[in-house]
């Protein structure tokens, strides 16, 4: 499977092409000139993607841990935090909110599992894999997933730790990546992040 994701101010395109190893690998290359020749249009012009792009909605009130620090956004993002780290020891927390289920709860979770290169669940298996977790902004699932790799190297392994659901017309997303050991020590503290997190 080779997956791409395409987030925009308001909404999030997916590019997903599945077969055989083989045959994948032999249409790698086509797939990524595929992905370079996407282009989002509104109001009948192509969008500049080097003009900054302002979030679609408030961010919502968050207590923000002692020791995160504030870091730049993006158009995704209503809010951004990272934990600084030595040698790349990090991790970077955001806050997104998209319209509607966002595109679903299965969708999602699998994204951030192939993030950490993981393989796909099933919904019912990633169920299994999460809790529930009550906040200000309603009912939402968390989960944990950490490479079985040294994908940040020197034996080094990456982990996410993130929760999602929805609140009315909106999907709130909050996620933390980086360093597995760093991910680890902050869990406590991004759990009362996002239970504390109540409507802007």
């Amino acid at each position: 499977m080779l997956v791409a994701q395409l987030p925009t101010a308001l909404e999030t395109w997916f590019f997903k092409m599945t077969g055989s190893p083989a045959a994948v690998a032999a249409q790698r290359d086509a797939f990524m000139a595929l992905l370079g020749s996407v282009a989002i249009v509104a109001g009948g012009a192509h969008e500049d993607a080097a003009a900054p792009v302002a979030p679609q909605v408030a961010a919502p009130k968050l207590e923000v841990p002692e020791g995160w620090e504030e870091a730049e956004g993006s158009a995704m993002r209503v809010a951004s935090f990272r934990v600084p780290g030595e040698d790349g020891r990090g991790a970077d927390i955001s806050v997104v909110s998209l319209k509607g289920d966002g595109g679903g709860l299965e969708p999602n979770l699998n994204l951030w599992r192939t993030q950490v290169q993981l393989r796909d669940l099933t919904d019912e298996e990633l169920r299994a894999e999460s809790v529930a977790l009550k906040s200000g902004l309603g009912d939402l699932t968390l989960v944990h997933f950490e490479s079985t790799d040294d994908l940040l190297g020197e034996g080094r392994k990456a982990a996410i730790l993130g929760a999602m659901g929805q609140s009315g017309e909106r999907t709130w997303f909050f996620k933390m990546s980086g360093d597995l050991g760093v991910v680890a020590a902050e869990k406590a503290k991004f759990i009362r992040f996002v239970e504390t997190a109540t409507p802007p």
